[in-house]
């Protein structure tokens, strides 16, 4: 999930919310294709790609497996 404001895209597991990326202006849009997270950053005008650790990598995979539009 993305947080325009804070400029940051965050993931969720089991009740927890873990950090994966800050710094971004105004992120809106998510990707994931392989071991990168493509994002939408709305203010700067770019798509930046985040490569995803072990621990985030394996998050973006459980998301892509119950979310049909994201494979």
């Amino acid at each position: 999930m993305t947080h325009e404001r804070l400029g940051a895209v965050f993931r969720g597991d089991d009740g927890t919310v873990a950090g994966v990326a800050d710094g971004l202006g105004a992120p809106e849009g998510l990707a994931v294709l392989g071991g990168e997270l493509f994002v939408v950053e709305r203010a700067q005008r770019r798509l930046p790609v985040i490569r995803l650790d072990a621990e985030n990598l394996r998050w973006a995979r459980a998301v892509r497996g119950w979310c049909a539009r994201c494979a």
